[in-house]
């Protein structure tokens, strides 16, 4: 049956004869032969799939082969959309071939194989068949449990984007790590979601501890919150009556806003408070800190640069004198809808009686009318999670409020900073106005595309997109190989070489064997001592594995008549330029045009970085 066949796949790491991009590609022959409505294998998914598939076909009826392609697509995508290609291709009769680029190939091929037992139980299940859901689901399982550990993550696939978007190759440093390196070579940079190589442990280090970064910046001159760290309630009382009334309440080891509770006024709310602090701390240690009245700012830093400033506003309306507290509160939930759902950073905000206790605060209930441009909190803290509201202010910061972001960054050796900085108003100097910075994070977080251009531009500004230059002889001509290997060191700079005499960088050789020619590419332009790489191989290899890893700026083919049209055709479509040497054994290569634009390139690359 088609439901048990295995696929035969295989793996692309670059353009090559078949799609022109790095895929995993799977061929089958199939007896289904009718497409099926769209809506028919909606349902059959919803009742066949225990993972939810985002699944979105252009067309009313699919086809088996481009169900399978959308299956495979949609379970590499579990964890969030990775803009990945994909394509179709019928090679003879019912023979169809599926290609599908990815971020790891183990994932890739788990998907296929999935997508395609999926795809063919929904068929089974449209002619009335049986369907064995178990063994689909535990295909689905196994693409599930990969994905997550493999594939990359909310923030990485931001920066993945962006950097596709910019032509900078990416590729996951070591296989399911989360480590991932943009660029190649010597050009290259390996960042941990948006945290880059050139991040200080030190730094990092500080910032953990909200009572390191609290003690630094009151050293430092800037504006920090008066506080106590305390582990009983007799404590937290002593503290709160020492920095004065009201203050907030938090573990000293929790995130996201988890376990805070701000603006206590009294003891006996303090009681409350710090009971509900050392419930969420892991080591039961609470940090009782002076209250300030303001929003929340985030100001991102990156390479040292202020970015971005972003104002986060805790739950909140604003009266307008008729309208009754609930009647308000329906209407800012009608304009998150209406505003916010493009951004996808705000919540629906439910009434509870954490929200009518916030509320009683205040002085007023559900069904009072507060006056004309009267403000009411709805939430003690401003997280996203708890109905807080991003705003950009960058345009709106005052200069100094970015240079104290900067020296902050500056001082803790972080390329990327984000600080969290509470004012009543941006646009007022941070010493004239009562604030405080609140803490420090690396890294500084990424929800958009945006944000993560802000980084990966950073490091590859307009002009560098992060390939050193790289340089294809077709065909075991050694000695031309290695005059232009002798060409480019005698510019200074250090060459990654690999042909069938061996692999090397700055002539010191890599492995005891050989391994295929990707993976020999693979370990020379993940080294940042590669400035330029220089490769030999041949015809068969070109068609075995396409161009692997590298897109190729210059190509060198000794007798180009000799190479098979579809070759060359290849070669001339995915390679920066083709060039056929009159003679390779009297060339000079010092004269060749497009090798010293090549090195000239490298040479100011080196001194810019």
């Amino acid at each position: 049956m088609d439901s048990a066949q295995q696929l035969s796949f295989k793996v692309f790491h670059g353009p090559n004869l078949i799609v022109p991009f790095a895929a995993v590609i799977a061929e089958f022959k199939t007896s289904f032969s009718h497409p099926l409505p769209a809506d028919t294998i909606k349902q059959f998914l919803s009742e066949l799939a225990r993972y939810p598939l985002h699944v979105s076909f252009t067309s009313e009826e699919v086809e088996f082969a481009y169900l399978v392609s959308e299956l495979a697509m949609a379970l590499q995508d579990l964890r969030g959309p990775s803009g990945l290609p994909a394509r179709v291709d019928r090679l003879d009769g019912q023979v169809f071939r599926v290609s599908i680029g990815f971020f790891d190939m183990e994932v890739a091929a788990s998907a296929l194989q999935a997508g395609y037992g999926l795809a063919a139980s929904v068929y089974a299940r449209s002619a009335g068949g049986v369907v064995n859901t178990a063994r689909i689901n535990t295909l689905l399982k196994r693409v599930a449990t990969l994905g997550l550990n493999h594939q990359p993550d909310k923030i990485t696939r931001h920066m993945i984007r962006v950097a596709r978007k910019h032509d900078i190759p990416v590729c996951q440093f070591s296989p399911g790590s989360n480590v991932w390196m943009y660029g190649h070579g010597a050009a290259s940079y390996r960042f941990i979601r948006s945290v880059c190589q050139d991040e200080s442990l030190i730094g990092v280090h500080l910032v953990r501890d909200k009572v390191h970064t609290h003690r630094l910046m009151h050293r430092l001159g800037f504006p920090s919150l008066e506080f106590g760290v305390v582990d009983t309630p007799h404590l937290a009382r002593e503290v709160a009556r020492q920095i004065g009334y009201p203050v907030v309440a938090k573990p000293t080891d929790s995130e996201g806003g988890l376990g805070v509770t701000v603006a206590i006024a009294s003891d006996q709310e303090l009681d409350t408070a710090f009971a509900f602090a050392r419930s969420k701390s892991r080591i039961g240690m609470v940090q009782i800190e002076k209250f300030i009245h303001g929003d929340q700012h985030r100001l991102s830093v990156f390479g040292g640069k202020f970015k971005r400033a972003t104002q986060l506003s805790a739950a909140h309306i604003v009266g307008d004198g008729v309208s009754t507290v609930e009647q308000l509160i329906k209407a800012e939930n009608k304009r998150r809808i209406d505003e916010d759902a493009a951004v996808q950073s705000v919540l629906q905000l439910e009434i509870d009686s954490a929200m009518i206790e916030m509320l009683a605060k205040q002085g007023y209930g559900l069904n009072d009318s507060p006056p004309q441009n009267v403000r009411l909190q709805l939430r003690q803290i401003s997280n996203i999670k708890a109905g807080g509201k991003l705003r950009d202010v960058t345009n709106l910061i005052h200069p100094d409020n970015i240079k104290m972001a900067e020296a902050i960054a500056r001082i803790l050796s972080l390329d990327g900073a984000g600080i969290d900085f509470i004012t009543p108003d941006i646009s007022i100097c941070w010493r004239d106005i009562k604030c405080a910075i609140l803490e420090v994070n690396s890294p500084p977080g990424l929800s958009t595309d945006y944000l993560a251009e802000k980084v990966i531009l950073e490091k590859f500004p307009p002009g560098r997109n992060g390939r050193v230059p790289s340089i294809l002889v077709i065909g075991e001509q050694l000695d031309l190989l290695n005059r232009i290997v002798e060409r480019i060191q005698s510019a200074g700079l250090q060459v990654g070489r690999t042909d069938s005499s061996g692999t090397s960088i700055a002539g010191e050789q890599r492995f005891d064997r050989q391994p295929e020619w990707p993976a020999r590419i693979l370990a020379l332009v993940l080294d940042p001592a590669c400035e330029v790489l220089v490769t030999a191989c041949s015809t068969g290899d070109v068609a075995t594995y396409g161009l692997p890893h590298v897109r190729f700026d210059v190509a060198l083919v000794a007798e180009l008549d000799s190479v098979p049209e579809h070759i060359r055709e290849f070669l001339r479509i995915s390679v920066g330029q083709v060039i056929e040497p009159e003679t390779t054994s009297t060339i000079d290569p010092h004269a060749w045009p497009a090798i010293a634009a090549l090195v000239g390139r490298k040479e100011r690359a080196c001194t810019q970085r």
